[in-house]
């Protein structure tokens, strides 16, 4: 049988191929040793020197800036919240970091950080009071883009029951934060609300409670939302028992000094078995309010 010359130029190819896969089989190449000959490098007993840093957050200014916020925690010895802020996009970020917290050894969670109009930065957490032992969420503000902040920060809200708090910030001088409190079998949601760009806040917040009475934990997973011109969106989740987690919303036209009397349901109408959580919620402009979540429905199964 004749081969034609393109069917030969691919044989030859083919056998080069194997002939040189099978000269690479016979040669041996040598292993070399780790650098440490594979001992290991440290135990479990071991720890690195140093703080550690968890939760980072970040917000944008209108101007290219890019705030950054982070938990730092030396074990034994402190627990701060620190700041790191580029003025170009991220290309290059101040150093040191700024610590915001006055007491490092008081714990700490649930920092948020927040942008606004006119070089405001806002920031928040919650942490132990040194001296009464319970629970208070600080309020830290810039307002020259993060190069100097307001000392000391402000306690805007304090109580024995306070939970993790939330905050958002419009770009109509509003800012508003929320945490749970109350019984940890039944929450409300309590909000306090500036609206001169967090300059002051009210001593008394305003509350919400849950849909009905008898919802476990009362509220849970909240979130904000507002439309810069005043209308404040609540949505959270209520569990009324073990196969019906609901979500409501709430609004208030007063940038959260009132709220309407009754909250709206917004996922699985009544009568189904349906698991609705994690909500989160936008506002625009003009009115159209946005409510997405989780949600895992009981159907029928066949094997």
């Amino acid at each position: 049988m004749t081969m034609r010359p393109a069917h030969r130029r691919r044989f030859l190819i083919l056998a080069l191929t194997l002939g040189c896969a099978a000269c690479a089989l016979q040669e041996t190449t040598p292993v070399k040793p780790a650098p440490d000959d594979g001992a290991p490098q440290g135990t479990l007993r071991e720890r690195p020197s140093g703080p550690a840093y968890a939760n980072p957050q970040l917000a944008l200014g209108e101007e290219g800036q890019v705030y950054l916020l982070w938990h730092a925690v030396e074990r034994g010895k402190s627990v701060d919240a620190l700041f790191a802020r580029s003025e170009d996009r991220g290309a290059i970020w101040s150093e040191p970091p700024i610590s915001l917290k006055p007491v490092k050894a008081t714990g700490g969670g649930g920092r948020q950080i927040a942008a606004a109009p006119n070089g405001n930065v806002y920031v928040l957490w919650r942490e132990v009071d040194p001296k009464t032992k319970n629970p208070q969420i600080l309020f830290a503000r810039s307002q020259d883009h993060g190069g100097h902040w307001d000392e000391p920060p402000r306690v805007v809200s304090a109580s024995d029951d306070v939970g993790i708090p939330t905050l958002l910030a419009d770009h109509d001088g509003g800012v508003f934060v929320g945490s749970l409190a109350g019984p940890r079998s039944h929450r409300a949601l309590e909000v306090v609300s500036s609206h001169d760009f967090g300059a002051t806040f009210p001593s008394t917040p305003s509350r919400l409670t849950a849909a009905f009475p008898t919802s476990h934990y009362g509220i849970t997973n909240h979130r904000f939302a507002s439309d810069g011109k005043g209308h404040l969106y609540a949505v959270w989740e209520e569990i009324r028992a073990v196969l019906d987690h609901r979500i409501y919303l709430n609004r208030s036209l007063d940038q959260g000094k009132t709220w309407g009397p009754q909250p709206i349901l917004v996922s699985t109408p009544e009568g189904a078995e349906r698991l609705a959580s994690t909500p989160q919620i936008l506002a625009g402009p003009t009115g159209q309010v946005y409510v997405a979540w989780e949600q895992i429905e009981f159907r029928p199964y066949n094997p």
